[in-house]
């Protein structure tokens, strides 16, 4: 049935007077994209004004069909005809039209800025009938990309973050907060000073802070109701309402939250009984709204008694789960898969929210594509009504491949019966023209260990992921350059060098220069490939106004980790017949090496590329709290005096003046700290010590002390669960921990530590099997210090054989 014949319009567009906003917007885009297609102007009028024209496009709300459905019922041949599109809801008659114009003429929306519009003299639509409805009710690749309304509303999408006005029908709306609001329901700052039974038990204490609330107390429950309540009054427009736990860790173990957890045989037993008694109390003043809460973490599996009630939505969110293979495809899914199962048994309320990008490196690139197009036929099979897949919302961008991730979603969230293959291809074609063989070449290589080798990826995955061997982004940038050389300059090449992006970010993460003891300095071996590439990532970043590259951090920060990289530090030496010790004062004053003359070995750990905080790594730090990293790891010491056996420097932590001095004596170093509180305000102050010392190649090492007690210990390399790598935290009680002393064979030397028991609430044992690490850490027991107070912590560590 013909609408334009050589490009004079034979068709008009007919929406009733009082049309709705969404079917006036359906029948504008209709006008322009026609108007596109062929440069024929289809005018849009009122029922029954047709003279002049043989066929007719009838947009008509339709109250039988679902809020989403529609149904198109086209009728005639060449000589004239109609094209009915009725819909449902708010949006049907809208999503018709896009089908009519994709689906059934061929016109793409690839990206914000590239598109298909097919040219044609004559525009014809094949005859018959047409009703759909989208697989999932709700549809949200969650990419700054999708962040418009344009490329949203084309292509079907409904989430509840996109700018969907009335004008389009609006959108899923959740109301006030999305997600993680047990800190807005209670906030901890108003409650918890007078009411810390509000808050969750853990290891016997109610936990301050960010962490959860006690879901069996009564006053909680009447609060959230109260709250939930409230939000609904203010937010009539909303349908769902997130009570949710925070995002960490934490679950209430009080007797009672305990009792329910145990009998559950998980967390969310607790947690889901408390939601459903939310969601009973407000069913019954408002029946239209459902309560919302997440399966994540410490709740994912599912409880084996509670159900969730008619009103209650859950959120599984596995985000542990492998993203380079199926959740019934792969080992490490099998619990996710397991877990997808079990909820979909027990409700008909499941939604999905799943990950599409490296949340501590979004440009960094992740082999996802085929899991995007074998999990959304697996969730629609299994029941899940709405999806949320989470990539990079960060402004401005920029996460690899997040415009195709968010393209196949939307097609397969509409129909995910549909091939992917075809659906990548045919976006290739549309946004690189002549360069899409090149890029497809390129995610081939990328997907191939997982697809060949079963390697998994993971969505916090570092540089050094077996899928992002050097040798395969080297290919893979060859496969782009190519790429951009059979590209059209304009849009496809740009697009093409775009993609290179996150090849060419990677390899600058990998080429990071290493650090190495030249002379007197802790430098950095720059090549020129590295200039190359940190001239091309920066430019880009700029170019494309990309704002993070990890999630919640700044780009700045990543500007001033590439400076970092290139920063020279100096070394102070000291030395004796027996022993030297290099030392590097900017870096917390961070021990390089410990070497034993005899073997010209270091016994301390080496920094190695990769390592957290590199080049601030390996070796032996201090900081000011119990914990990992705490203030003072690695701040700038200034050098007071030195000298060939001693060392003595300062840095400002805070409130707090360190002074640090470390003497060579024989075959032994004395490191002293000593830590001043100048402010006006009491400080606690907790010294924890880290030395990472390294065993000869091969050497079974072994950790050797007395207790307090009196009795000889021995903590050899395997311990505890016998994984790789173990923790063993050695308390003070006089049954457990180093009387003064320990000591540690590394095979070709023994190194012992020497410590006044009195000054010493912890010591810790980490051992990595893999690297040849062991740890002899002490936490010191805190200091309050009031101001002006000092306190000094001293420690011998001897060499022998």
């Amino acid at each position: 049935m013909t609408l334009v014949k050589d490009g004079a319009a034979r068709s008009v567009i007919l929406i009733p007077d009082d049309a709705p906003a969404p079917v006036r917007y359906g029948a504008a885009q209709l006008q322009h994209f026609l108007a596109a297609m062929s440069g024929a102007k289809i005018p849009i009028r009122t029922p029954g004004a047709t003279a002049g024209y043989a066929a007719a496009i009838q947009l008509q709300s339709d109250s039988s069909l679902g809020s989403e459905e529609f149904a198109i019922h086209a009728t005639g041949n060449d000589r004239g005809g109609a094209v009915v599109i009725r819909g449902g809801g708010d949006r049907g008659v809208l999503y018709g039209c896009f089908y009519l114009l994709d689906e059934m003429l061929g016109c793409r929306w690839f990206t914000q800025t590239a598109s298909l519009i097919p040219r044609r003299s004559s525009i014809g639509v094949p005859v018959g009938d047409v009703r759909q409805k989208p697989a999932f009710e709700y549809r949200e690749p969650y990419a700054a990309e999708c962040f418009v309304k344009e490329w949203t509303v084309r292509n079907r999408l409904n989430g509840s973050h996109y700018p969907l006005d009335a004008s389009v029908g609006g959108r899923v709306e959740y109301g006030p907060y999305f997600v993680h609001t047990f800190s807005v329901i209670i906030p901890p700052e108003k409650y918890f000073a007078s009411h810390p039974e509000y808050f969750s038990m853990v290891n016997g204490k109610r936990m301050n802070g960010y962490a959860q609330l006690c879901l069996t107390n009564p006053d909680v429950l009447r609060i959230t109701i109260d709250t939930v309540k409230d939000w609904i009054r203010k937010n009539p427009q909303a349908t769902i309402f997130s009570v949710s736990q925070n995002d960490t860790y934490y679950f209430c173990q009080c007797p009672l939250c305990k009792a329910i957890d145990d009998a559950e045989g998980a967390p969310s037993g607790s947690l889901l009984r408390f939601v459903n008694a939310v969601a009973a109390a407000i069913g019954k003043e408002y029946p239209h709204v459902l309560i919302d809460t997440l399966a994540y973490q410490w709740s994912e599996d599912p409880p084996r008694i509670t159900r969730p009630l008619p009103n209650v939505r859950i959120r599984l969110a596995p985000i542990g789960a492998c993203v380079a293979h199926a959740f019934d495809g792969c080992p490490a899914n099998s619990h996710v898969y397991a877990n997808l199962q079990a909820w979909s048994a027990i409700t008909g309320q499941l939604y999905m929210w799943h990950y599409s990008t490296n949340f501590a490196a979004y440009l960094q690139p992740l082999p996802n594509l085929n899991e995007i197009g074998a999990d959304l036929p697996l969730m629609k099979k299994h029941g899940v009504v709405g999806v949320f897949y989470e990539g990079d919302y960060a402004r401005g961008g920029g996460g690899f491949d997040q415009e195709l991730n968010s393209y196949l979603m939307a097609r397969l969230m509409w129909d995910p019966t549909r091939a992917p293959g075809p659906i990548i291809r045919e976006y290739l074609r549309g946004v690189y023209g002549a360069g899409a063989k090149g890029v497809q070449r390129w995610l081939t290589r990328l997907h191939q260990p997982s697809v060949e080798h079963g390697v998994d990826a993971h969505i916090y995955d570092g540089s050094g992921a077996a899928y992002l061997a050097p040798a395969t982004l080297l290919a893979g940038d060859a496969d782009l350059v190519g790429a951009a050389a059979a590209a059209r300059p304009g849009e496809h090449r740009e697009a093409v060098e775009r993609a290179r992006l996150g090849i060419q970010y990677t390899r600058l993460v990998q080429k990071q220069p290493a650090y190495a003891v030249t002379g007197e300095e802790y430098a950095p071996e720059i090549g020129p490939d590295y200039q190359s590439l940190e001239s091309a990532v920066t430019q880009k970043i700029h170019r494309y106004g990309i704002t993070q590259i990890r999630e919640g951090q700044e780009v700045s920060h990543f500007f001033n980790w590439l400076a970092g990289r290139r920063v020279s530090y100096p070394l102070n030496t000291l030395q004796d017949a027996r022993l030297r010790v290099d030392v590097v004062p900017a870096l917390g004053c961070r021990l390089l090496s410990l070497i034993d003359k005899r073997f010209t070995r270091n016994l301390l750990q080496p920094a190695r590329l990769g390592d957290d905080g590199y080049p601030a790594s390996g070796g032996y730090e201090e900081s000011l709290s119990a914990g990992y990293h705490g203030p003072g790891w690695n701040a700038a010491f200034v050098v007071a005096s030195a000298g060939s056996d001693h060392l003595s420097a300062h840095a400002v932590v805070g409130a707090l003046h360190v002074q640090r001095s470390l003497r060579l004596s024989a075959t032994s170093l004395v490191l002293t700290t000593t830590v001043e509180n100048r402010s006006e305000s009491p400080q606690t102050v907790t010294l924890r010590t880290r030395p990472q010392f390294a065993a000869a190649p091969g050497a079974v090492w072994e950790v050797d002390y007395k207790e307090a007690n009196g009795a000889s210990l021995k903590l050899p390399r395997t311990v505890g669960n016998g994984k790789p790598r173990d923790t063993i935290t050695l308390p003070n009680t006089p049954s457990t921990i180093p009387d003064g002393a320990w000591s540690v064979n590394l095979g070709d030397s023994v190194v012992a530590i020497q410590f006044d028991l009195k000054q010493v609430a912890e010591a810790v044992y980490d051992r990595d099997t893999a690297q040849g690490r062991v740890n002899l850490e002490l936490v010191s027991v805190p200091w309050q210090l009031e101001p002006g107070d000092r306190a000094t912590f001293t420690q011998t560590w001897t060499v022998s054989s």
